[in-house]
């Protein structure tokens, strides 16, 4: 096979994935942010994350119909506490809650994967996922799963929106907000428990978390956002996987660290151009940003200088 041919065939699975991704985690992203309850992806990842490893434990392997379903089972589980912790109580924020239940998941995981052979690499695999070498059967799953609940949501779409962004205003209506909630959550879940494993939970709070915050960043208007997070997203995943294709490196950490950059650019550039002295602001920024360069290679210097010294002694 050419080497072009080779790459190509390398690029196209986890780019199309990746597309996959965008197309939903951008939907319920802003959503989320909407509903002021950043880590709620993360938690929900990380509670899917433990239902794997549960299945880990039992002997199971992490592709098979067993392992999805005890996900699932522990993100209905999650999806339900989610939909009883809006509290009234302006002093205790819900974040609280959402951070306890991810913490408790973390510690949950470690402690089960200790447990078993090959537990720290399994811990690798949850938080970084595999994707760069995802298979079509996962591809066709995340596809099926994905155009059934955007379907969904497309029909209630109306109800979705409203009880995120205003739900007093849907209690005045007659609206049931904790069922609502309890769906929102359950569909947030089904699409995480099935995303989880090829991802990680780092990228599936990434790809929920940072298009959406760009595209917030633009604009106001739901349509118009998720035209700007998926392109976005659609960028990032081709600088992504062909960055790490190129280097050899982690393909979910390059997508993370593009992401990064992707954001930091739209907020820089998103500065300056809303600014009345556009040349000033710039110059302030590249100074800034000049700073930071600057005290990278001093600390790569200093590790470099301490390395090379550190040697010498033993050599010496």
């Amino acid at each position: 096979m050419p080497l072009s041919d080779f790459i190509v065939s390398i690029f196209f699975k986890p780019f199309l994935a990746g597309l996959l991704f965008t197309s939903i985690f951008t939907y319920f992203g802003l959503l989320i942010l909407r509903r002021n309850v950043i880590f709620v992806d993360l938690a929900m990842g990380q509670v899917a994350a433990l239902g794997s490893t549960v299945a880990f434990i039992m002997g199971f392997h992490p592709d098979t119909m067993v392992a999805y379903l005890l996900s699932l089972m522990f993100t209905i589980m999650a999806a339900i506490i989610f939909s009883f912790i809006r509290v009234k109580n302006r002093n205790i924020p819900q974040e609280a809650f959402v951070g306890l239940i991810y913490a408790m998941a973390v510690a949950a995981v470690i402690l089960l994967a200790s447990q078993g052979p090959h537990g720290a690499s399994h811990i690798k695999s949850v938080m970084t996922g595999d994707l760069l070498w995802i298979k079509w059967d996962s591809i066709i799953i995340m596809f099926g799963v994905y155009c059934a609940i955007g379907l969904v949501h497309y029909i209630f779409k109306d109800i979705i929106v409203l009880i995120s962004e205003n739900p007093d205003k849907a209690l005045t209506q007659g609206i049931n907000v904790k069922l609502w909630d309890f769906f929102f959550y359950l569909t947030l879940g089904i699409v995480v428990s099935v995303s989880v494993k090829t991802a990680g939970v780092l990228l599936v709070f990434i790809f929920l978390i940072s298009p959406a915050i760009i595209a917030m960043l633009v604009s106001s208007r739901l349509l118009i956002q998720l035209i700007i997070g998926w392109t976005t997203g659609i960028l990032v995943c081709m600088c992504g996987v062909s960055f790490s294709i190129i280097t050899d490196l982690p393909s979910v950490s390059s997508m993370v660290v593009f992401y990064g950059l992707a954001l930091l650019f739209s907020a820089i550039s998103l500065k300056v151009w809303r600014s009345e002295n556009r040349k000033k602001v710039a110059l302030n920024m590249l100074f800034y940003a000049l700073l930071v360069v600057v005290v990278i290679l001093l600390i790569v210097a200093s590790g470099y200088l301490m390395q090379n010294s550190f040697l010498s002694q033993r050599m010496g």
